[in-house]
């Protein structure tokens, strides 16, 4: 009896993180659209006469590149979030919720990352290159509603949502109960999601156990995942190697878009004191392994 309340606690803990977690992120892309994308991009239409690679500011082309779908996206996690207010505390609804939209809305996100390290890279660019853009960008990351976060690690946020899901909704399914529920194949299963057309009641309805309703949400978030996790590890990379190219080795004529860092350590070169001497002199020398390049730094 204990047992089972402890895993209805834990039930409840887990639910109620979803929402908790999805009103969190809805906040963070109300901030990357309302904070930085429409003044970038108001400010940017303002200038559309003027070279905007001479005067240090930004073009519609590159703020459209650099934000993407982060409008699209904002407004289906609008719907998202509404949902899942409304199933709040119902295990079963919120899976259905879930189930439903990663049949659906969640395909924006395949874009969405296939594009994100682009988008970066643009971003990285016009900070490294453009004064007035950069001026700008960090006027509005001191807004109270950016929460002095820097706009990089706001834009990651957008791909590293959809691995969070799938922790959080296992954890909702580890503590679900067993179910008597329909006895639905996986092929069938999959009809059903598919014929549902985006209505969560119509899985209910039709029986679909809470687990399997999970289960269709996670494999279809696991398509998208496995592509996030690729691109922001490269992504990371990158920014490894820009931040030691510049801080450690003071050379930015070393920075490339596609080069990335992939080992740093230390290395301890043994020679001679001279030619009559059995003494060893030790030097240390820093180790920077990157995608092209080998680096020795004293």
């Amino acid at each position: 009896m204990q047992h089972a309340e402890a895993d209805r606690t834990q039930l409840e803990h887990a639910c109620a993180e979803l929402l908790k977690s999805e009103e969190t992120y809805l906040e963070i892309l109300e901030c990357i659209v309302g904070i930085f994308q429409k003044p970038l991009r108001a400010w940017a239409e303002e200038e559309a006469s003027q070279n905007a690679a001479k005067t240090g500011g930004v073009t519609v082309a590159e703020v459209d590149a650099l934000f993407g779908s982060a409008t699209t996206l904002r407004d289906i996690h609008v719907e998202l979030a509404e949902k899942l207010r409304l199933g709040a505390g119902d295990p079963a609804s919120l899976a259905a919720t879930m189930a439903t939209w990663a049949a659906g809305p969640l395909r924006l996100y395949a874009a969405h990352v296939s594009c994100f390290a682009v988008s970066l890279e643009v971003l990285n660019k016009l900070l490294e290159k453009r004064a007035r853009f950069r001026a700008a960008v960090r006027v509005l990351e001191l807004q109270p509603a950016a929460r002095n976060q820097r706009l990089q690690a706001l834009l990651v946020n957008t791909v590293q949502r959809l691995p969070r899901y799938s922790l959080t909704l296992r954890e909702i399914l580890k503590n679900v109960p067993q179910e008597e529920g329909g006895a639905f194949s996986a092929g069938e299963a999959s009809e059903l999601l598919t014929a549902a057309r985006g209505d969560a009641a119509t899985l209910i309805a039709a029986g679909m156990s809470t687990s399997t309703m999970l289960h269709l949400a996670l494999s279809k978030i696991h398509g998208v995942t496995s592509r996030v996790d690729s691109s922001v590890g490269d992504t990371e990379a990158r920014h490894s190697a820009v931040r030691v190219c510049r801080e450690v080795l003071k050379r930015d004529d070393l920075i490339a878009p596609s080069r990335a860092l992939l080992k740093e350590g230390a290395l301890t070169f043994l020679r001679r004191k001279s030619a009559s001497s059995d003494k060893n002199i030790a030097a240390k020398r820093e180790l920077f392994l990157f995608s092209d390049l080998l680096v020795l730094h004293a």
